[in-house]
């Protein structure tokens, strides 16, 4: 059996203060925010059995160290969606 590995990522942000004007500032686009079917929902079966389809979620922000940088540990409130 052969292995598909689809990565599904967002946006990452070089500081928190970058990662907050973005919240501060963004457009929400409802449409976008709506229930609909795309290829990584139905590339399984249309790929068929010989194939083992993967959907890892990748996150969307970086974790900061207390001085801003990335690296630092993650917090504890932190929750894969």
């Amino acid at each position: 059996m052969q292995q598909v590995v689809i990565i599904n990522g967002g946006t990452t942000f070089e500081s928190k203060k970058e990662y907050y004007d973005y919240l501060k500032n963004i457009q929400i686009d409802k449409d976008r925010l709506l229930a609909k079917t795309d290829w990584k929902q139905t590339i399984a079966r249309d790929l068929g059995d010989k194939y083992e389809v993967l959907l890892p979620r990748m996150p969307n922000t970086a974790e900061f160290s207390a001085n801003g940088n990335p690296g630092g540990p993650p917090s504890p409130s932190r929750r894969s969606i």
